[in-house]
């Protein structure tokens, strides 16, 4: 859900965000179970780039996930059993994967993550993901965050939600936050609009828009963007260190 949280003016000082380009791979909506086969390879491969070079720290980082549709192939899945060939032939192994926090858990056992996590599955997920991760950082909760996005659109969540994007279209991304010099700030997190000073807002209609949002803020050089999704918005600055770094 949605945080209810007013806008705070002043930066986070979140520095040092590592962006891996998202993926796209065609596929069907598997039968059995498609999350496992088909999501977590992609989600696992993608987080390892993400850490690549980064120093271990497993016991102080947090996770941070935002998907709307990524495990809706498994009710998909549920469903074509129980109408096809019936529910003995469905593999209960499926409902570990029917929530989008089984992403979470499966990453945090992959890695020995001991953080916090959390998974935002309403519409302002994406924008929600870096918010959040700016918060815990401040408070000092965790070290680091890894903040994800995966999503999945089905034939039927693509009728229902047609901004999810393409059925079929398997898409992650993914972005660690964390207090070392350089790389760009969040500034704020909240639910109003775009503060008065900066360069307006930029919606981002899916979990993972929100992250290529941000890529082509750093390839642009702009000093300050927005991202609004939903009912929540971020705002970025650019840190002073930043002007030579290279998305990863």
């Amino acid at each position: 859900m949605c945080p209810d949280r007013g806008i705070r003016p002043g930066p986070v000082r979140v520095a040092g965000l590592t962006l891996v380009r998202g993926r796209a791979t065609p596929a069907a909506a598997d039968r059995g179970l498609p999350v496992r086969d088909r999501v977590l390879p992609v989600l696992r491969e993608t987080v390892a780039e993400a850490l690549a070079g980064l120093p271990d720290a497993p016991g102080e980082t947090a996770v941070v996930l935002a998907s709307r549709h990524a495990t809706w192939v498994t009710a998909e899945a549920v469903l074509t059993a129980v109408r096809g060939p019936g529910a003995r032939w469905l593999d209960p192994r499926a409902f570990l994967h029917y929530t989008p926090h089984a992403l979470v858990s499966a990453l945090s056992i992959d890695r020995g993550l001991d953080g916090p996590s959390v998974t935002f599955s309403g519409a302002s997920g994406g924008v929600d993901t870096f918010g959040h991760g700016a918060d815990l950082l401040r408070e000092g909760a965790c070290a680091r965050v890894l903040a994800v996005a995966v999503e999945w659109p089905t034939a039927l969540s693509a009728s229902a939600f047609p901004e999810a994007g393409e059925a079929g279209v398997l898409a992650v991304a993914c972005a660690v936050l964390d207090p070392r010099p350089g790389g760009i700030q969040v500034t704020w997190w909240g639910s109003g609009p775009a503060a008065p000073d900066g360069p307006g807002e930029i919606a981002a209609p899916s979990a993972v828009a929100p992250f290529d949002l941000v890529r082509r803020y750093r390839t642009e050089r702009l000093r300050r963007w927005t991202i609004r999704q939903g009912r929540s918005s971020v705002g970025f600055v650019r840190h002073p260190a930043d002007e030579e770094h290279a998305d990863a």
